[in-house]
């Protein structure tokens, strides 16, 4: 039987209802100037949520600081059942020392299996991202994590720090790194992707990357790392807007199809520098990716005329193997 989630978008309503009945919620708190005191309300208010497994928790606007960052993280920490949580914390001011106490708090919720957390625009920079999930790290129940880490300027030096930390999520089984607007380039892309080639149970990934202007050599870089990544099942990259020509499209899936792990597919590669030249060399890596089923490309806004999307389709069909492909133009 599901059980009802349960909705508030006022910390008054919330604390005024019957916690211990509580197993899902759903609580808005956007834009109501959270202060230590009423965090410290909702900390005693968790604390008394004993039956609570699933948490969607909405603060963004509300100017949360590194202090009342690490003041949230202490309340969730006191939800002992813990399994699920969403988190949107975006548009705040938490810094690297929000980041690395909430990401330390977080890593005591010892019954923790899911996490989406959105740290986007909390001027986090270089070492933000890092410090987050390197603490993060040490919470071994956690399976899956999805990061959106967007307009932080995390920089090409960031992203290289950022790999030495991925490489301590040893049981993560699903990652979702959405990182768009940090201004990484081709060497933090490389640096940050060879960080994931030794996550043994990773078997799910998906990478946000609109706009990094990663070009050539980091499409290659990133299609190189990810080949490695030995139980790499799915795989979706969102290359949109990358300054991605021929050479880089074909050295990425080039890569890719070294993997004889991968059975789902999905490539935006919109909005790059790929030519009509480029649809021979598809066909034939695609063809060589032995355990692929589902694929999915996205050619939108490139220099492909209408032959050479017919050609590509026409020869996408013939591929028997292939239980579900979808293709944009």
């Amino acid at each position: 039987m599901i059980k009802q989630t349960q909705y508030f978008n006022s910390l008054e309503q919330f604390l005024s209802s019957l916690l211990s009945s509580h197993t899902n919620l759903d609580i808005i708190l956007q834009n109501q100037q959270l202060s230590e005191k009423k965090i410290s309300d909702l900390s005693s208010a968790f604390a008394k949520c004993s039956q609570l497994s699933n948490l969607i928790i909405d603060v963004q606007f509300n100017e949360i600081d590194g202090f009342l960052a690490s003041c949230l993280g202490s309340a969730l920490t006191s939800i002992k059942s813990l399994q699920y949580l969403s988190l949107d914390i975006c548009a705040n001011n938490l810094g690297e020392e929000g980041a690395l106490a909430l990401g330390s708090s977080l890593a005591r919720c010892q019954s923790l299996q899911k996490l989406i957390i959105n740290l986007s625009n909390n001027k986090l920079c270089e070492k933000g991202a890092q410090a987050f999930v390197f603490a993060l790290a040490k919470c071994k129940s956690l399976l899956h994590l999805e990061i959106f880490f967007r307009y932080n300027q995390m920089g090409a030096k960031g992203a290289s720090n950022f790999k030495n930390a991925i490489e301590q999520l040893t049981n993560i089984q699903t990652l979702n790194l959405n990182l768009f607007g940090n201004q990484i380039g081709e060497q933090g892309v490389i640096d940050m992707c060879s960080g994931l080639q030794n996550l043994a149970n990773l078997s799910k990934l998906e990478i946000y990357l609109q706009q990094e202007l990663i070009g050539d050599k980091g499409a290659q870089g990133m299609g190189l790392a990810l080949s490695k990544c030995a139980n790499l099942q799915s795989l979706k990259l969102y290359l949109y807007g990358n300054q991605i020509t021929d050479f880089g499209a074909q050295n990425l899936i080039s890569c890719l199809a070294k993997s004889s792990s991968i059975y789902s597919l999905s490539l935006d590669l919109s909005k790059n520098e790929i030519s009509n030249d480029e649809i021979t060399n598809f066909i034939a890596a695609l063809k060589n990716l032995i355990n692929l089923q589902c694929f999915e490309l996205n050619l939108w806004k490139n220099y492909i005329n209408q032959k050479s999307e017919s050609k590509l389709r026409s020869n996408m069909l013939k591929i028997n193997r292939l239980v579900f492909q979808n293709i944009s133009f």
